[in-house]
């Protein structure tokens, strides 16, 4: 004997499937839960590119005390980076395995002596380590939470 569900039970199904259809399209639109939550952040396509963009919100130095850098990680070069003011850096990468990388490691300088700061975009981000570099006499203060709402940007603090 073959068992047929119900007209009501079948209805009852079909409403419960209907209300759950919309709520994770929400999710999937705003990214709620699912997907990468760096995919709103704003990409350049060069160091250049960046240091202009902060440039033009916070007047880096026309001749900053340290060349740019290539950044290097074992496989090879994976960015570039820069300085914006003293204890100010900005900070390029083709890799976003590499931009986390050297995220974490700037952010594990955060300690007794003081927080990190960070306006970070999909494949770049500027650090303001002043409170923790050794020996740093801060030329002028650059207010990266300004820097963060300027360019659309993420501003996250790596505390003590």
């Amino acid at each position: 004997m073959t068992r047929v569900p119900s007209a009501r039970r079948t209805g009852i199904r079909r409403q419960t499937t209907l209300m759950v259809i919309p709520v994770l399209a929400a999710l999937l639109v705003t990214g709620t839960g699912c997907g990468d939550t760096a995919d709103h952040l704003p990409k350049y396509g060069s160091l250049s590119d960046v240091r202009k963009a902060v440039d033009d919100v916070v007047h880096c130095d026309e001749n900053p005390r340290r060349p740019p850098e290539k950044v290097m990680d074992p496989p090879g070069f994976v960015g570039e980076s820069m300085m914006c003011v003293d204890a100010v850096e900005i900070l390029w990468f083709d890799s976003p395995e590499a931009l986390d990388r050297t995220n974490e490691l700037f952010s594990s300088a955060a300690g007794e002596a003081g927080s990190v700061y960070f306006v970070r975009g999909k494949n770049w981000f500027v650090v303001d380590y002043s409170e923790v570099q050794v020996g740093a006499v801060v030329d002028r203060r650059v207010d990266m939470k300004h820097l963060a709402d300027e360019l659309g940007a993420e501003y996250t603090v790596a505390d003590r």
